[in-house]
């Protein structure tokens, strides 16, 4: 019960990454040997990685570029 409700707060605060880490997270068996320290700072990680990769992925759709490019074609 606890779970869930730590997963609806974490949604309601935006962390939609940290959300799917602890989700991923909780059930996995090498983690449950974990400090609650590392476990936070894993989930901060996944939030990071989570912000970071939506930014990417505005940043390309907003450059709107046009076609594939590759090294091979730049002289």
């Amino acid at each position: 019960m606890l779970n869930e409700q730590t997963l609806v707060r974490m949604n309601e605060l935006k962390l939609f990454g940290m959300s799917r880490g602890f989700n991923d997270r909780i059930g996995r068996a090498d983690h449950t040997e974990l400090s609650h320290a590392d476990f936070v700072g894993l989930l901060v990680e996944d939030e990071k990685s989570y912000r970071e990769n939506q930014r990417l992925t505005r940043l390309l759709a907003y450059a709107r570029l046009k076609g594939q490019a590759c090294l091979e074609d730049i002289d």
